[in-house]
């Protein structure tokens, strides 16, 4: 889109993170909520921020800290972390889609709809990525569990094409509102839906 380079900082964290939500409520689903907080790892910002979460979210947040990567916690109220300006996009495009979901994933029992959800969110956010930083979009990292692995690996794949699509007007703005209208988190039949509608959007950048 356009040749970027920020400084690792709150300020100019906080600043991309507000352009790419705009972006997201002026092209897709307005929202009237303000974006939830995305911190840089070891900012001042960031001090106190992980008190009122469970042992376990502070577990993973940290995993995800030294591992350089970005990371959103689901759990409302909604925040994020990155370690880079770079991971900027594809972590507020998280925050941006769970924003919009009317339920919690902490309600939802059946491991197939949490499928799903994952192959959703983790494709919105490739695609959001590949638009702002085509040159830093998401790459595939293998880790120790196979079943993450797939869900990031069909996410990437399908953002990827999406964002091509995108690109080349093969699909328009008013198709991804569609794809967010759904509400993802409701059910196993709406998240099969939703899968099916991005499916059939990724199709046309082949």
């Amino acid at each position: 889109m356009w040749q970027l380079k920020l400084k690792n900082t709150q300020k100019q964290i906080d600043e991309f993170s507000d352009f790419v939500w705009s972006f997201l409520s002026t092209n897709f689903i307005h929202l009237k909520t303000r974006r939830p907080p995305l911190y840089l790892f070891l900012s001042k910002e960031s001090k106190g921020s992980l008190s009122q979460r469970t042992e376990n979210e502070k577990k993973f947040i940290h995993e995800i800290q030294f591992g350089r990567g970005g990371a959103v916690l689901h759990r409302r109220p909604l925040l994020g972390y990155v370690s880079h300006w770079t991971q900027v996009p594809e972590e507020t495009a998280h925050l941006y889609s769970l924003s919009l979901q009317k339920t919690s994933l902490d309600d939802l029992e059946d491991s197939r709809s949490m499928h799903n959800i994952a192959v959703l969110h983790e494709s919105f956010g490739t695609f959001v990525q590949s638009l702002m930083l085509p040159k830093s979009a998401p790459k595939q990292q293998k880790t120790n569990d196979p079943l993450w692995d797939s869900i990031h690996q069909k996410g990437l794949g399908f953002g990827q094409k999406l964002a091509r699509a995108f690109f080349d007007q093969q699909i328009k703005s008013t198709e991804i509102k569609k794809l967010l209208k759904f509400q993802w988190h409701r059910d196993l039949k709406t998240s099969q839906v939703a899968l099916e509608y991005l499916r059939a959007l990724t199709r046309q950048s082949q």
